[in-house]
């Protein structure tokens, strides 16, 4: 399931031409933090079996209960690592996009003129 993930999200990169370097930190982005995995795999039967015994819940539906509780949580990673991509992908369009022809670059060029950083008071 982990390497089902890095390999989409290594295609998904590569498909916006991000460049090799980006690929590979998006690759390592992608796999699951060591420390996750071991929080995941230590508290999750505890808090399984509290929420359990607190529900109309069978116990003997635990392991369906943990099962969907890491789904979740690995979702909301994936869409944070999607995010961020679709995030990198629109900047590199920004940049490859020509400017406006109505735009004149003379126009586009000069800054504006800063506002007073503070109006006197009258005494």
């Amino acid at each position: 399931m982990e390497e089902k993930r890095v390999s989409d999200f290594s295609e998904l990169a590569s498909q916006a031409a991000l460049g090799a370097d980006l690929v590979r930190e998006i690759e390592k982005d992608a796999h699951y933090h060591p420390a996750f995995k071991k929080t995941v795999n230590s508290s999750t039967p505890r808090v399984l079996a509290k929420w359990l015994n607190r529900s109309p819940i069978s116990g003997k539906y635990s392991d369906e209960a943990m099962l969907g509780a890491a789904a979740v949580m690995l979702w909301f990673q994936g869409r944070s690592i999607t995010s961020r991509l679709e995030k990198l992908i629109e900047e590199r369009k920004k940049a490859a996009e020509p400017l406006p022809p109505s735009a004149p670059a003379a126009q586009l060029a000069t800054p504006k003129p800063a506002l007073p950083a503070a109006i006197p008071k009258k005494t």
